[in-house]
């Protein structure tokens, strides 16, 4: 498998092509093709994550890991761009530009923990080119189990995950549209559950700058939701190494991050960082746009010059 994928990412660059111009039959992968079916199914129809670990990515630049990931994320699915600007493939790593406190950074430019969410798309995948020394461990919940437990234990909220709550486009809005959209957290279509639960700070800055007010409810809702996540019975923790891939479906689960420290005697070579898809299954599950508002990825937004 190793092999081949290098082979493969080599071809692309070599042709000097941009492997998101390419299909998934322009980049044949006939021996690792399998794999990445049976993870696609695993996600979708099983336990909502898995764990590919060995991906060539030794001795290679960040450049030639993005080809690597790029055919990799070719036999998942579509990848669709995760910002304004317009990129399939971005680096998570501390990115010197600020907290979450800020109106426009996210949680992938900064070390910071990020509580429990879910992205816009069926698939998140990461693959790891450098740990941190500190932190930085993922744990990765049921959103299928909190439903379940909602259901028992406060079922009188569940208006309120089926209505949705505003999120910040944390400055990443398509021209003309205000700051913050709104999303369903939970929502049964043609007979499936599915849940997008973004991260709590995008909540809280969106009323900001619309000017609204959370109610009790809508406070007590976000909180349940974070509590039952956070139980130990109900989540798994794992810490990737180099040439992990960690795949998880976001129709079904929810994941979070430690936060985590590079400072280590002004080492470059400790940086962690890893790089991240946003994929979309073939044949995947349908459901309106109020489900998951990107899950076709974020437009280009407005304060990005277009060409």
């Amino acid at each position: 498998m190793r092999k081949e994928i290098i082979e493969s990412a080599e071809k692309v660059s070599a042709n000097g092509d941009d492997v998101w111009s390419l299909s998934r039959a322009a980049v044949p992968l006939s021996r690792s093709a399998d794999l990445f079916a049976r993870c696609v199914d695993e996600l979708e129809n099983g336990r909502g994550l898995a764990v590919v670990k060995g991906v060539p990515i030794e001795g290679l630049s960040t450049e030639e890991a993005r080809t690597v990931f790029g055919v990799m994320g070719l036999h998942l699915g579509t990848a669709v761009p995760q910002n304004g600007r317009g990129e399939r493939v971005v680096s998570i790593k501390d990115h010197g530009i600020g907290r979450l406190d800020s109106k426009t950074v996210r949680g992938y430019q900064t070390n910071e923990a990020l509580s429990f969410h879910s992205d816009a798309s069926d698939i998140a995948a990461l693959l790891c080119l450098q740990q941190a020394q500190h932190g930085g461990e993922f744990f990765v919940a049921s959103a299928m189990q909190i439903y379940n437990t909602i259901l028992e234990e406060a079922p009188e909220l569940l208006g309120i995950y089926y209505a949705g709550m505003f999120y910040d486009y944390r400055g990443d809005e398509p021209p003309g549209e205000p700051p913050a959209y709104k999303n369903a957290i939970f929502g049964y279509h043609e007979g499936r559950l599915t849940c997008r639960y973004f991260l709590r700070q995008f909540a809280d800055s969106a009323l900001a700058k619309l000017g609204f007010f959370q109610s009790e409810a809508e406070k007590l809702a976000l909180d349940t939701f974070e509590e039952i996540a956070a139980r130990e019975e109900n989540h798994v923790s794992m810490r990737l190494e180099p040439g992990d891939m960690q795949l998880v479906d976001q129709n079904i689960t929810v994941h979070s991050r430690a936060a985590y420290s590079d400072d280590v005697d002004g080492r470059t070579d400790t940086t962690r960082h890893l790089l991240r898809l946003w994929v979309n299954v073939e044949n995947g599950r349908e459901y309106p746009r109020f489900m998951s508002t990107h899950r076709w990825g974020m437009q280009r937004a407005a304060n990005v010059q277009q060409g």
